[in-house]
């Protein structure tokens, strides 16, 4: 099973692939939206972006 924070950091992940291909005029995603789009709290997906962008997974 895997914790919340992996569940909401694959669902952002693919949240913004998808839309780097909806919109590739669009150069970022605001976390708002993502969090507003997914329904995860905020902050705690704020968090998990900062950390998934220290990994070098996302730039922020």
């Amino acid at each position: 099973m895997f914790s919340k924070t992996c569940i909401y950091a694959i669902q952002a992940t693919i949240y913004l692939a998808q839309q780097s291909i909806k919109r590739q005029d669009k150069l970022y995603t605001p976390v708002a939206e993502i969090a507003q789009a997914l329904g995860i709290p905020y902050q705690f997906l704020k968090k998990i972006i900062q950390t998934l962008a220290e990994k070098g997974l996302l730039l922020t």
